[in-house]
């Protein structure tokens, strides 16, 4: 039995959380950004209660809702701002809806509710906002990870590299860079036993201070795409485990590459 007003509560409020999560994702600088929101929500819920009552069924229905719908929503919502941000909205808002039904069906089996009322939408949105931040995250990552392979004597070794701009480690003397490296991976190429380990000063965020120890490994590569860098006689500060725990890098690269 297709319950129209119940439909039509829950449609609105998950229209209005994919909205809310593709916000999150693109940022998108618009004026009375809640109130076309909201105004978007309404009028692609009114229009696919129309489809499913009137339309030709329910698959037909579906597709309607996402090819014209939710573009449509996109565009209440947020303007036109070119066509490729129209097109990675729409995306996004795909994707959003994607996440947004594994959301509900974890909360539904958890719960046992088979109807999203208001409070349940809510936790809904509440966790696929933590997910989307995870996923931005994730995806923010890897995008600044690179293959990389240190060179040692006869040895080496081949990892995951994270270019991050905070990394301003240099040599005191010489102002050369320096990268910062698991211990476990410098141990397997012998780099630590060498003759030329140094103690250099170090300051992280807040007021951590300390000394950090610098050793030089003969060669760095750094694979960008079809683009390879090569950095020779190269100082790699030897890191404690903890900084590289469940991460799937193992070398943080100086700003400076």
């Amino acid at each position: 039995m297709f319950y129209i007003d119940l439909f039509m509560e829950q449609n609105f409020l998950m229209n209005l959380i994919v909205l809310s999560l593709t916000y999150i994702f693109c940022k998108n600088p618009v004026s009375m950004r809640y109130l076309r929101m909201v105004l978007a929500a309404f009028c692609g819920t009114v229009s696919l209660t129309l489809l499913l009552v009137f339309g030709p069924g329910y698959g037909w229905s579906m597709a309607g809702h996402a090819l014209v719908l939710v573009p449509a929503m996109i565009y209440v919502a947020y303007g036109w701002n070119g066509k490729r941000s129209f097109i990675i909205r729409t995306g996004i808002s795909w994707l959003s809806i994607v996440l947004l039904d594994g959301v509900a069906e974890a909360l539904q089996n958890i719960t046992g509710l088979r109807t999203i009322v208001f409070y349940a939408s809510i936790a809904v949105l509440l966790v696929a906002r933590v997910l989307t931040c995870f996923l931005i995250r994730a995806v923010g990552d890897l995008k600044r990870m690179f293959p990389v392979i240190l060179y040692q004597g006869d040895k080496s070794v081949r990892c995951l590299g994270l270019y991050d701009t905070g990394n301003l480690l240099s040599m005191p003397n010489t102002g050369e860079m320096v990268h910062i490296v698991s211990g476990k991976l410098l141990a397997r190429l012998g780099a630590e036993d060498t003759a030329g380990l140094q103690l250099i000063p170090y300051r992280a965020l807040g007021t951590q201070e300390g000394w950090i120890r610098v050793v030089q490994l003969d060669k760095l590569e750094i694979h960008m795409g079809r683009e390879q860098k090569i950095y020779r006689n190269v100082r790699c500060g030897v890191a404690e485990e903890v900084l590289f725990q469940g991460k799937s890098y193992q070398v943080i690269l100086h700003s400076g590459v």
